[in-house]
C-alpha cells in the first residue's frame, strides 16, 4: 500500500512589480542569461505574449503564449528529484497533451536530460538571444553589420522621429502606441 502524491493545480496569474524581489530570487543566478530570464523583459511584454506564472513544488513556472501557441520556459529553482513532479502539474494542466518548454539553456539542458533521459531537445536559432559588443554596434563597420546599416538607413530616410524621455506629459502617448503595436502584433 502506498501513498499517491496529489497534485496541485496551477495557478497562474499576472506578474506585478511587488513579484520582483521573488522572481530575482530565482532569476538572479549566473546560468539565467537569456533576455527571457529578467524580470522586467517578462513585466513589459507579459500582455503581448500572455506571460503567467506559478510556483509549484519550489519552481519558478513561466507559462508563456506567441502565435497561438502555449508553452513553457525552463523551470527556474526547485530540486532535480522533484521535477517529475512538475511535469506532472504541467502535463495535468495540458490535460495529458504532449508541451513544449522553451529558453532552455545549457545548464537547464544537462539537468532536464538527467531527470528525462528520454526527452527531445530541438535548437531553435530563430530564438537565440544576440550579444554584440557596443563599440561594434555603435559603429555598424564591416560586413557582418552590414544589413543593420542598411535598415537604419531605410529608417532615416523613410520616417520622421524624435528621440525624447518619457515622462508625464507622453507617458498615455507611449501607453497607446503599445497598445496599437500589440493589436497590430495579433491580427498578424
Amino acid at each position: 500500500m502506498y501513498l499517491k502524491e496529489v497534485l496541485f493545480i496551477l495557478e497562474l496569474k499576472k506578474i506585478t512589480l511587488a513579484d520582483r524581489p521573488l522572481f530575482e530570487s530565482y532569476l538572479s543566478r549566473p546560468d539565467q542569461r537569456g533576455s527571457e530570464c529578467a524580470f522586467t523583459n517578462l513585466f513589459v511584454w507579459q500582455d503581448c505574449y500572455g506571460i503567467y506564472w506559478t510556483v509549484v513544488h519550489d519552481f519558478l513556472v513561466i507559462k508563456v503564449k506567441r502565435n497561438e501557441v502555449d508553452f513553457f520556459l525552463q523551470p527556474f529553482g526547485g530540486k532535480d528529484e522533484d521535477l517529475p513532479k512538475l511535469f506532472a502539474e504541467i502535463k495535468e494542466y495540458h490535460e495529458g497533451k504532449p508541451f513544449e518548454i522553451h529558453g532552455i539553456y545549457d545548464d537547464g539542458k544537462e539537468r532536464l536530460a538527467k531527470a528525462f533521459p528520454e526527452m527531445e531537445f530541438i535548437e531553435d536559432r530563430d530564438n537565440w538571444d544576440y550579444v554584440y559588443l557596443r563599440e561594434k554596434l555603435a559603429s555598424l563597420s564591416g560586413r557582418k553589420y552590414h544589413g543593420k546599416k542598411n535598415h537604419i538607413n531605410y529608417f532615416l530616410k523613410t520616417f520622421q522621429y524624435q528621440y525624447e524621455p518619457i515622462s508625464d506629459a507622453n507617458i498615455e502617448e507611449c501607453r497607446r502606441v503599445k497598445s496599437d503595436w500589440s493589436d497590430q502584433k495579433d491580427s498578424d
